[in-house]
């Protein structure tokens, strides 16, 4: 097993591909989905999906692989040397789901992908979760090659949207969120984050992980809505706030590429966050207790 966030960033200049692309749809290819769930009252959970490439259905001549969730089968995928295709049952045709060819200062139109209009922004991985996304342009702000999963990979990070949300595509694997989700979903789940990939009979642990399958059913000791992080998006000086009794004694902070932008070491109930010490964007932090994953979430740099 390989660590992810211990990735070395190169960077390139030249525009359009300096390497042969990396195909995403390549069979043996899976990706396991942490969905960390927050109802409005009760514990919070986390369920792991694997996503995985099924069988080729053939649909006007064009062959998409069927995904498979648990083994029951989800979206139809097709791929173009760096274009991903999405099919919309619904609608009986494809739209676009990944572009990766873009560049620095380039647009994707939302309003005609795949992440536009029931029930194309479905979520592949998590079928009853639902994407939303509130832009109909994502610009490209940077593209960025790093060694992910053991190759090196363009990494697309789009400017941040209105609501404070940022995207980053990888290469190959997909989007940073859950191969698929493009935002905060729209019901009580809170964050959603690939835990792991596996390509080539090799098994790549992202964002923190240490297992592909992180489903939690009795989390009623560290309710994680007790902890708060305010304000968000991040002031000059933000805090995070910890209920008495929870023995949270670290936090790591994750770019949107996965590389551990900070891990430090809490003894107070409260841990000051200083906007300064971030570029624009969006981050991922994780809470620990003795080593153990108590809470992840999302904050804002504006």
């Amino acid at each position: 097993m390989e660590i992810l966030f211990t990735a070395l960033f190169i960077m390139f200049t030249s525009l359009g591909f300096s390497q042969d692309y990396i195909p995403m749809l390549q069979e043996g290819n899976s990706w396991n989905v942490d969905i960390y769930y927050e109802p409005f009252k009760g514990d919070s959970f986390t369920i792991t999906r694997e996503l995985s490439l099924g069988e080729v259905v053939e649909i006007d001549g064009l062959e998409y692989y069927q995904t498979l969730v648990s083994g029951n089968e989800s979206c139809l995928l097709r791929e173009d040397n760096g274009y991903v295709y999405k099919y919309n049952d619904f609608l009986q045709e494809e739209f676009l789901l990944f572009d990766f060819s873009l560049e620095v200062g380039d647009v994707f139109n939302v309003m005609e992908s795949a992440y536009s209009g029931f029930p194309s922004f479905s979520s592949c991985a998590s079928p009853d979760l639902l994407s939303w996304v509130y832009e109909t342009e994502l610009h490209v702000e940077s593209v960025d090659y790093v060694d992910i999963a053991g190759q090196n990979r363009k990494v697309i990070t789009f400017e941040e949207y209105f609501s404070g949300g940022q995207y980053a595509w990888i290469e190959g694997i997909g989007n940073w969120t859950g191969f698929d989700l493009m935002s905060e979903t729209i019901d009580v789940s809170g964050t959603t984050i690939i835990a792991c990939f596996t390509t080539e009979g090799e098994t790549y642990f992202m964002f923190g992980a240490t297992s592909c399958d992180n489903t939690t059913l009795h989390t009623s000791d560290f309710l994680k809505n007790e902890i708060k992080l305010f304000p968000n998006p991040l002031t000059e000086t933000s805090v995070l706030q910890f209920p008495p009794g929870f023995g949270i004694d670290q936090i790591k902070i994750y770019d949107v590429t996965g590389k551990v932008f900070a891990d430090e070491r809490i003894d107070k109930l409260v841990h000051p966050i200083a906007a300064k010490k971030f570029s624009s964007g969006l981050y991922l932090y994780q809470l620990y207790s003795s080593g153990n994953l108590i809470k992840t979430d999302k904050f804002v740099v504006n």
